[in-house]
């Protein structure tokens, strides 16, 4: 995984971040607990949370990374369908938006750490 540092709005947020390989968006945070980092999966505007132990948000992203739409605290055994003209996804601990305050329409910012 290669770790990334993301803004918003041009802010520094305070989480850690990491973008996923071909093989990690696969699974993304499946099976994953207590985890305390998000991942951007790239190339799709869908997700699922099978298998997952924990709750989660679903952050959906423009290629040039606008919010979409903004998913809290989604439960195990979901799906999230299609967002139109979503290009990317970053996968977020449960709560993790709210509390760093990401709504639709804001800009976010990646860099390579």
């Amino acid at each position: 995984m290669k770790a990334i540092a993301c803004k918003l709005n041009g802010t520094r947020l305070d989480i850690k971040v990491y973008e996923a390989s071909y093989l990690e968006r696969i699974s993304g945070l499946m099976g994953k607990r207590n985890f305390d980092y998000g991942l951007l999966i790239n190339d799709t505007s869908s997700i699922h949370t099978c298998f997952m132990f924990e709750v989660m948000d679903a952050i959906f992203l423009s290629s040039n990374n606008k919010v979409l739409k903004v998913i809290n605290s989604m439960k195990p055994w979901r799906f999230a369908f299609p967002v139109r003209k979503a290009k990317k996804v970053l996968e977020l601990p449960g709560g993790t938006s709210e509390r760093l305050g990401i709504q639709v329409d804001q800009q976010m910012e990646f860099d390579y750490v």
